[in-house]
Protein backbone atom coordinates (compact mmCIF):
# COMPACT_ATOMS: atom_id res chain seq x y z
CA UNK A 1 0.00 0.00 0.00
CA UNK A 2 2.90 2.22 0.74
CA UNK A 3 5.52 3.29 -2.08
CA UNK A 4 8.35 4.07 -1.15
CA UNK A 5 9.63 7.44 -2.43
CA UNK A 6 13.71 7.51 -3.19
CA UNK A 7 15.10 10.80 -3.19
CA UNK A 8 17.83 11.39 -6.11
CA UNK A 9 20.91 13.36 -3.92
CA UNK A 10 22.61 15.75 -6.19
CA UNK A 11 26.01 17.02 -5.34
CA UNK A 12 25.93 20.43 -5.08
CA UNK A 13 29.02 21.08 -5.66
CA UNK A 14 30.23 18.99 -8.72
CA UNK A 15 34.51 18.10 -8.44
CA UNK A 16 35.76 19.00 -11.65
CA UNK A 17 38.48 16.58 -11.78
CA UNK A 18 40.02 18.44 -14.71
CA UNK A 19 40.94 21.19 -12.88
CA UNK A 20 42.06 19.88 -9.81
CA UNK A 21 44.82 17.84 -12.03
CA UNK A 22 46.13 20.97 -13.78
CA UNK A 23 46.39 22.77 -10.36
CA UNK A 24 49.42 24.86 -10.07
CA UNK A 25 50.94 23.45 -13.58
CA UNK A 26 50.74 27.02 -15.52
CA UNK A 27 50.86 30.47 -13.48
CA UNK A 28 50.48 33.73 -14.60
CA UNK A 29 52.93 36.05 -13.11
CA UNK A 30 52.59 40.05 -12.51
CA UNK A 31 54.93 42.41 -11.55
CA UNK A 32 53.83 45.37 -10.27
CA UNK A 33 54.86 48.70 -8.87
CA UNK A 34 56.28 51.53 -7.53
CA UNK A 35 53.68 52.35 -5.54
CA UNK A 36 53.93 55.83 -4.22
CA UNK A 37 52.39 55.13 -0.41
CA UNK A 38 54.62 52.36 0.84
CA UNK A 39 52.57 49.68 2.93
CA UNK A 40 53.70 48.74 6.74
CA UNK A 41 56.24 46.68 5.80
CA UNK A 42 58.28 49.13 3.45
CA UNK A 43 56.82 47.55 0.74
CA UNK A 44 56.35 49.86 -2.98
CA UNK A 45 56.65 46.82 -5.41
CA UNK A 46 54.37 43.36 -5.52
CA UNK A 47 54.33 40.27 -7.42
CA UNK A 48 51.39 38.61 -7.98
CA UNK A 49 50.76 34.72 -9.53
CA UNK A 50 47.90 33.99 -10.67
CA UNK A 51 47.13 29.79 -11.21
CA UNK A 52 45.12 29.26 -14.38
CA UNK A 53 43.29 26.52 -13.54
CA UNK A 54 41.83 27.63 -9.90
CA UNK A 55 42.21 31.38 -10.64
CA UNK A 56 43.67 31.27 -6.97
CA UNK A 57 45.77 34.27 -6.31
CA UNK A 58 49.10 35.00 -4.41
CA UNK A 59 50.48 38.37 -3.67
CA UNK A 60 54.08 38.97 -2.49
CA UNK A 61 55.08 42.56 -1.09
CA UNK A 62 58.36 43.53 -1.97
CA UNK A 63 60.91 46.22 -1.08
CA UNK A 64 63.04 46.30 -4.39
CA UNK A 65 62.79 45.05 -7.73
CA UNK A 66 65.22 42.53 -7.05
CA UNK A 67 63.58 40.00 -4.92
CA UNK A 68 61.64 38.93 -7.72
CA UNK A 69 63.44 36.31 -9.02
CA UNK A 70 63.65 34.80 -5.19
CA UNK A 71 60.25 35.17 -4.60
CA UNK A 72 59.79 33.19 -7.66
CA UNK A 73 62.19 30.09 -7.17
CA UNK A 74 60.39 30.15 -3.76
CA UNK A 75 56.94 29.69 -5.15
CA UNK A 76 57.77 26.85 -7.21
CA UNK A 77 59.88 25.00 -5.06
CA UNK A 78 56.61 25.64 -2.16
CA UNK A 79 54.48 24.68 -5.04
CA UNK A 80 56.59 21.30 -5.30
CA UNK A 81 57.04 20.75 -1.55
CA UNK A 82 52.82 21.85 -0.09
CA UNK A 83 51.04 20.29 -3.12
CA UNK A 84 53.47 17.83 -4.95
CA UNK A 85 52.69 19.70 -7.68
CA UNK A 86 55.17 20.57 -10.51
CA UNK A 87 54.60 24.59 -12.60
CA UNK A 88 54.75 23.67 -15.72
CA UNK A 89 54.40 26.73 -17.57
CA UNK A 90 54.78 30.64 -16.69
CA UNK A 91 53.36 33.33 -18.59
CA UNK A 92 54.73 36.56 -17.78
CA UNK A 93 55.69 39.81 -19.43
CA UNK A 94 58.86 40.80 -20.68
CA UNK A 95 60.49 42.52 -17.59
CA UNK A 96 64.20 42.15 -17.26
CA UNK A 97 63.85 40.21 -13.84
CA UNK A 98 61.47 37.24 -15.45
CA UNK A 99 63.90 36.98 -18.81
CA UNK A 100 67.46 37.37 -17.12
CA UNK A 101 70.32 34.37 -17.55
CA UNK A 102 69.52 33.16 -13.99
CA UNK A 103 66.00 32.97 -14.12
CA UNK A 104 66.51 31.23 -17.44
CA UNK A 105 68.36 28.77 -15.78
CA UNK A 106 66.44 28.35 -13.39
CA UNK A 107 63.19 27.50 -15.77
CA UNK A 108 65.32 24.56 -17.67
CA UNK A 109 66.80 23.51 -14.28
CA UNK A 110 62.99 22.87 -13.19
CA UNK A 111 61.35 21.66 -16.51
CA UNK A 112 59.46 25.32 -16.82
CA UNK A 113 58.60 26.47 -20.11
CA UNK A 114 58.45 30.52 -19.56
CA UNK A 115 56.14 32.38 -21.96
CA UNK A 116 55.92 35.85 -22.39
CA UNK A 117 53.45 38.80 -24.10
CA UNK A 118 54.86 40.35 -27.31
CA UNK A 119 57.00 43.33 -27.20
CA UNK A 120 55.25 46.61 -27.20
CA UNK A 121 51.87 45.29 -27.08
CA UNK A 122 50.00 46.32 -23.45
CA UNK A 123 46.94 45.29 -24.56
CA UNK A 124 47.73 41.66 -23.64
CA UNK A 125 48.86 42.81 -20.26
CA UNK A 126 46.06 44.96 -19.39
CA UNK A 127 43.38 41.73 -20.91
CA UNK A 128 45.35 39.49 -18.44
CA UNK A 129 44.99 42.13 -15.44
CA UNK A 130 41.58 42.63 -16.35
CA UNK A 131 40.49 39.23 -16.24
CA UNK A 132 42.38 38.32 -12.99
CA UNK A 133 41.01 41.66 -11.57
CA UNK A 134 44.27 43.19 -10.26
CA UNK A 135 43.76 46.33 -11.80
Amino acid sequence: MFALALKKVVARFPIVIARLVNLLSSCIVIFGGPYYVTSTCRAHYFLTIVDDASRAVLVYLKRDKGETSLFLKNFVIYARTLFSKSVKFIHSDNGKEFISKPMRQFYSEKGIIHQTSCVDTPQQNAKLSKSVGIF
